[in-house]
């Protein structure tokens, strides 16, 4: 009995590192004006690295995340080897990879992470409601997915419901802290979509859908009414997207966002894509050109290089069959977000880090930079072994 208690203690340790690893990159976000990014969460991420290692007094490296990292880790350093590959970009991309494997290959208690997740929604939000007014211009993409993390977690709070309709689900008395999430909330969705860029809307959007379709007991009716708002919203888009820029330009707020909205609206996603157009058909080339192997790999830098698509990326980097592999775990990501073996956290968990990492991928970032995507590689590799909080029976 004492040897369960202690290991649950753990765990719970285990996930406040977790959740903080999760939002290290948003709340450092002041920093990156003066520090570089990869350097800056590579060495924060070693740090959180070191307290789990110093907690736990072992190492533990989930078998098939740490195959999959050693694969990566041959393939670049072979490209290395037989291509014009600098060698720092094998460097920066074990700075990124390695930690969350080490990280998340610790057991942490599912309940722990969302209720720390929910704490730091509102520490991320204190750090980032006054970047877009005072101090060093920030990117709008870089801002947009820091507000993100918070939008994320608040929503579940407010909207999600255990599987005994408990509202309150991460932390206690709801109801005194309910006059403070929505305004938080309702400022942090405000602010994502003024001062953030499109892809980060996208992700909470996706995450929504997920979270009312696949993952909320909500009965059929409530699903379909939410379908038929949509369907207003959709509509009246143009009309939305205007009000906003008007209210904005009332305010005196310049909104870089809104107008591409209104511009993707007016013109098409072709007109408004910021170029990726032209990158995705540089990327298709680019695979039917090497499509066993994939091409040379190149710094990418400002990001006007690499791909802004996950599967395009991953394909152009090392091949088609990389592609389909990425394609099929994606997949099983999705699959698991409404399969009825995984436990009611645990889907929580996934969908976030999903929309967090994947659904950003999807049309910006790269792949071999973005922590986040390590994480959900780990915990979805070993979601049958998180453990359940303290107090809760395990199931034989």
């Amino acid at each position: 009995m004492k040897r369960r208690k202690k290991t649950y203690q753990l765990t719970e340790k285990n996930a406040v590192i977790a959740a903080l690893f999760i939002f290290q990159y948003s709340i450092l976000i002041p920093l990156m004006n003066y520090v570089n990014s990869s350097v800056l969460v590579g060495v924060s991420g070693m740090a959180l690295f070191l307290a789990a290692f110093l907690i736990n007094r072992k190492i533990e490296i989930d078998l098939r995340t740490g195959i999959v990292l050693v694969v990566l880790t041959i393939a670049f350093l072979l490209k290395t080897l037989f291509t014009k590959t600098e060698v720092s970009i094998l460097v920066e991309f074990l700075m990124i990879a390695v930690p969350p494997v080490l990280i998340f290959s610790y057991s942490f208690c599912p309940k722990t992470f969302l209720t720390c997740s929910y704490k730091l929604a509102f520490i991320n939000f204190a750090v980032l409601c006054l970047m877009p007014f005072i101090g060093p211009k920030v990117a709008y993409m870089r801002f947009g997915y820091g507000m993100l993390l918070t939008v994320i977690f608040l929503y579940l709070q407010l909207f999600h419901k255990d599987a005994s309709g408990n509202r309150a689900y991460f932390v206690l008395n709801f109801k005194r802290r309910k006059l403070l999430l929505w305004p938080v909330f309702i400022a942090s969705a405000l602010e994502m979509v003024i001062f953030g860029s499109r892809g980060a809307l996208l992700a909470f959007v996706v995450f929504v859908l997920i979270h009312r379709f696949l993952i909320s007991r909500k009965n059929a009716v409530w699903k379909l009414l939410l379908f038929g708002l949509l369907i207003v919203l959709v509509l009246n888009l143009e009309f939305i997207v205007g009000a906003l820029i008007s209210i904005a330009e009332d305010l005196g707020v310049q909104s870089y966002a809104l107008r591409k909205y209104e511009y993707q609206l007016k013109f098409g996603l072709e007109e408004a894509s910021s170029g990726r157009a032209g990158l995705y058909e540089s990327a298709l080339l680019t695979i039917e050109e090497y499509p066993f192997f994939g091409a040379p790999l190149v710094k990418y830098g400002d990001g006007t290089l690499y791909a802004h698509n996950l599967f395009l990326q991953v394909g152009r980097d090392f091949g088609v069959f990389a592609l389909v592999l990425c394609a099929i775990f994606v997949a099983y990501c999705i699959y698991l977000m409404f399969a009825k073996k995984v436990k009611q956290d645990t889907k929580l968990i996934i969908s976030a880090v999903f929309c967090i990492s994947v659904m950003r991928l999807m049309v910006s970032s790269n792949v071999w930079e973005r922590p986040e995507f390590w994480v959900l590689l780990c915990i979805v590799f070993r979601y049958k072994t998180l453990p359940s909080p303290r107090g809760v029976s395990v199931a034989k």
